[in-house]
């Protein structure tokens, strides 16, 4: 195990800041420094002009494809919604029928009734797969 005395040991970053602490970040105002610093910049401004138009027709086009996604997904519940309705208004056709037939005479209370759990258990499973998608 190295020990080190507390006279060599200085931490890296001790909380020193002196009057000659600089950043490397800072603004070099040199004559030489300005005309790099524009030279740097120079190629970014000619083509600021296609620059411009890139970003704007990113954004256009994410705009559309947004637009079009939205289009279909709105389209696609409408669909899921004619479907259920659909199913729910045979659910219904079906069930007055059988309770019609049940009413006269026609259909045993026995077969009523397992029409009705047949009925239910097919339209949940409908639903059920509906719902996934």
């Amino acid at each position: 195990m190295i020990e080190h005395s507390s006279e060599e040991y200085k931490p890296l970053f001790s909380g020193d800041e002196g009057p000659t602490a600089r950043s490397t970040l800072e603004y070099d105002e040199s004559p030489d420094r300005d005309d790099d610093q524009v030279s740097d910049l120079q190629p970014i401004l000619d083509h600021l002009g296609d620059i411009t138009g890139l970003i704007t027709s990113y954004l256009e086009e994410t705009r559309e494809t947004k637009r079009v996604d939205h289009d279909a997904q709105r389209r696609h519940f409408a669909h899921q919604r004619r479907i259920v309705y659909t199913a729910a208004g045979t659910f219904l056709a079906v069930v007055l029928i059988a309770a019609g037939m049940t009413a006269q005479g026609a259909l045993s209370g026995d077969a009523f009734t397992f029409v009705l759990g047949t009925l239910f258990g097919a339209i949940l499973t409908f639903l059920q797969t509906m719902l996934r998608e």
